[in-house]
């Protein structure tokens, strides 16, 4: 209130409160109507976004300084990792990721979600301001309101811009769940912006032209507010509260007259073979859940490898303010989609899986280009292998490192800033093997989520760690060669190179390579664990790790 006090607008925002009961019983008197636009000139609605809107050049300067920060470095960067209490630095990182200048993409993702987080009020205030001008139809009020819509949408835009040249760079994996639901945060504003648009210019008419019977469209949207996709599931699960929600999303002008019925469809190429349960749910306008629908889907049916999504199609009876008569009919909308996934059978899980992760990363990565950057490549793949390793996107316990990225950039894609189709085809030729050992081996995932398994790391720095430690240690990682999928490094009179063959499941035999028999025979005695930073580490006891893994 203490902005509006040095504001004329300030005794008549009371005023014109006081007054409205005579506003709104303007509309049930035609013959009065003509007086509205007069007693609202005199008596102006609230200006909510005066003082709100009033530091956007502020907001615009912060987001090109982002912009400037974020040129200021060669895509190739990668991110920092903080070290974890408890592991006492051994040794030191030489020419790594943790040494080269690097984009402070944790400063600017707090920027761009405290500007997200204005905006989405700025929306609200805007929705206000947007009903009192239905309510007094001033062309005054429509001039005002315009323009702070045009800036808001701006400024939105400019959010989403840099967060679009922030997917250029390698994203800390712990922050790629909230880059997600800001960029969900920013589409919803962006779509209830756009109907606040169109309604406006709607109103702009009606205002030249009382008898004006055009019906707007969008009058309703929806978003997907909560999604898991992109992800590879499985045949006959279903979905779990709040892996699928929508919200609806509406003009002021806007009212429903009963609740409304969406219904789920799939897209793809295959989608005669997939079928749904639950797929119809109905969403109600009031109360604590108005205008939201969680939809439980199960998948009857599987598509191996093929990517497919979800298109919603909503069926509402609805009116709009000052039209004493709903819509013709009910009224259909095609709305909003989720992001692609795929849908695998339990039995062929060994054979599909991979698979299916390579085609969600390159939908996601390259889209329908050949070449796309190594920042967006890694992204893909971080989020894919968090949930193979089924780790908590929002608090991974041991997500790829610094050292893990540098390793694969380098062997794979000789450290460029770009990455083409076909080097994406010979990286997943050979992370086949350590990707479904982490997802289908309960004992190596437990092992890597633990630290025990340095995993992507090649043979000349296993030897410069175990040279640091006693004899007897041994690195865990995964083999350079396709013969095996993992590999070990132990420090003796010299130092030697083990693979851990398979057993008859396909899966690495490493229960029986350490046990307590060939512990002795081979001289091992110890073990390497590393923190997520995978530069610092600590050896521990095998008879610890049996215990712990028996």
């Amino acid at each position: 209130l203490h902005s509006y006090r040095s504001s004329p607008s300030f005794a008549s925002f009371f005023l014109s409160l006081s007054l409205s009961p005579l506003f709104l019983s303007l509309s049930f008197f035609p013959s009065l109507s003509s007086l509205s636009p007069l007693l609202c000139c005199l008596f102006p609605f609230p200006s909510f976004l005066s003082p709100v809107l009033s530091n956007s050049s502020t907001m615009s300067s912060e987001m090109e300084r982002c912009f400037d920060r974020l040129t200021q470095y060669a895509t190739e960067s990668h991110y920092q990792q903080t070290e974890l209490s408890g592991f006492p630095r051994q040794m030191q990182a030489t020419e790594t990721s943790e040494t080269r200048r690097m984009p402070p993409l944790n400063e600017i993702l707090a920027a761009v979600e405290e500007h997200t987080k204005a905006h989405a009020e700025h929306v609200g205030l805007i929705m206000r301001e947007q009903l009192e001008v239905a309510r007094c139809m001033t062309q005054v009020g429509f001039t005002e309101l315009r323009g702070r819509q045009g800036q808001l949408r701006e400024a939105i835009e400019q959010v989403k811009n840099v967060l679009e040249q922030v997917y250029n760079y390698v994203i800390p994996p712990q922050y790629l769940a909230a880059c997600e639901r800001i960029k969900r945060a920013i589409i919803e504003q962006q779509k209830q912006l756009d109907i606040l648009i169109a309604e406006l210019e709607f109103l702009v008419e009606l205002h030249r032209n009382p008898y004006y019977s055009e019906t707007i469209h969008p009058l309703v949207d929806f978003v997907v507010t909560e999604q898991k996709f992109p992800c590879v599931c499985y045949r006959g699960s279903e979905l779990e509260a709040g892996e699928l929600q929508l919200t609806v999303l509406h003009g002021v002008t806007v009212e429903f007259l009963e609740p409304s019925v969406i219904t789920a469809t799939l897209e793809g190429q295959y989608v005669d073979h997939l079928a749904l349960q639950n797929h119809e749910q109905q969403v109600v306008h009031e109360g604590p859940d108005a205008n939201r629908c969680h939809f439980p889907l199960n998948f009857v049916k599987s598509v191996a490898a093929d990517p497919v999504m979800i298109s919603f199609r909503a069926t509402m009876h609805m009116r709009q303010l000052g039209r004493p008569e709903p819509l013709k009919n009910a009224r259909s909308i095609d709305c909003c989609t989720t992001d692609s996934f795929c849908v695998i059978n339990q039995d062929r899980v060994l054979t599909d899986f991979v698979g299916a992760v390579k085609e969600l990363v390159s939908l996601d990565a390259f889209g329908n280009e050949h070449v796309c950057s190594w920042g967006r490549f890694c992204n893909s793949f971080n989020r894919q292998f968090l949930l193979a390793t089924k780790q908590d996107l929002n608090n991974p316990a041991r997500p790829l490192a610094c050292a893990h990225i540098d390793y694969l950039h380098d062997r794979f894609f000789g450290n460029g800033n770009e990455v083409t189709r076909e080097q994406a085809d010979e990286f997943w030729k050979w992370v086949t093997g350590p990707l479904l050992t982490l997802a289908f081996a309960p004992v190596i995932q437990a092992m890597w989520n633990s630290g025990y398994i340095q995993g992507f790391m090649n043979k000349e720095d296993a030897v410069q760690y175990v040279q640091k430690a006693e004899e007897g240690a041994v690195i865990l990682r995964f083999s350079e060669s396709p013969v095996a999928i993992l590999s070990l490094t132990v420090k003796g009179t010299r130092i030697k190179h083990f693979r851990v063959w398979n057993d008859a499941s396909g899966c690495p035999n490493i229960q029986g390579f350490l046990g307590e028999s060939n512990c002795l025979a081979e001289g091992f005695s110890s073990i390497f664990q590393f923190n997520d930073v995978s530069t610092v580490w600590r050896t521990i006891p095998l008879e610890t790790l049996r215990a712990e893994f028996s």
